[in-house]
């Protein structure tokens, strides 16, 4: 396996792509081909934007092409790190998702995405599952639209520029229906978990275009949430990255 700087640098593409990408990651696709037949292989990937964990990060269906991958080439051990310091914190924009295709296909490469992520969401989301399919199929879309900086493990996806506030609200919505059509409560807690996602923009980043009132009461709904579902950090520096900083900035502590 390699350890210089200079060839974990290239392990370091944009995880929106497998990483036998080669158009968007060429570099990690050479250094595989140029290893695997020389000596073992070990892997360390990424699967989350460490600066903003309370945002979708989009490499559910790459992770598992890059496993595939992975397995094609030999690898003996492949470690991909995610929200990998949040418990007893609850995750939001699917990574729940991730946790599972991950392993699926770490024990099956060759296993079927499309039926293992029906399988989630029945199981997962229950009577809501075709409503929160919904929202995960546009959030998709929506995230491979993304140009290639917006890929990296520490993008700044912070902006209204990047997002839709009426996609964002639709999701919200699709949360909402997903919730009240589920009576199990295991089930009903894991649907507010995804919800959490598109409510955080939308008080953040689109705060401004509600009217006080409006956005007051969101954020403390928004707070309430979170505080059940013990959400307190918004990414991996759990010194900085403090939703307490947004109660403070919104006057809701």
């Amino acid at each position: 396996s390699g350890n210089t700087t200079e060839e974990n640098q290239k392990l370091i593409g944009g995880y929106f792509h497998a990483i036998n990408d080669q158009t968007y990651n060429s570099d990690a696709y050479s250094f595989f081909e140029g290893w695997k037949n020389i000596g073992t292989l070990y892997t360390w990937l990424y699967d989350t934007n460490f600066a903003n964990y309370l945002y979708a990060y989009n490499s559910f269906k790459t992770m598992t092409e890059s496993i595939k991958y992975m397995n094609q080439c030999g690898v003996e051990l492949a470690y991909i790190q995610g929200q990998h310091n949040l418990r007893p914190q609850r995750r939001t924009g699917f990574n729940q998702l991730k946790i599972y295709l991950n392993g699926k296909f770490m024990v099956d490469p060759n296993a079927n995405y499309d039926k293992l992520v029906n399988k989630y969401f029945d199981n997962y989301f229950g009577k809501g599952s075709k409503k929160m399919k919904s929202f995960f199929d546009e959030l998709v879309a929506r995230m491979d639209t993304f140009a290639v900086p917006y890929c990296n493990i520490y993008a700044g996806v912070n902006d209204a520029a990047t997002w839709n506030k009426t996609e964002l609200e639709n999701w919200e919505r699709y949360c909402n229906a997903a919730y009240d059509l589920e009576t199990d409560p295991i089930i009903k807690e894991n649907i507010l978990a995804e919800s959490i996602f598109p409510r955080f923009l939308l008080c953040s980043i689109f705060g401004n275009t509600y009217t006080s009132t409006a956005i007051r009461t969101k954020r403390i709904n928004f707070k309430n949430d979170c505080d059940s579902l013990n959400i307190t950090y918004t990414g991996e520096n759990q010194t900085y990255n403090l939703l307490s900083n947004y109660y403070s900035n919104w006057g809701i502590n």
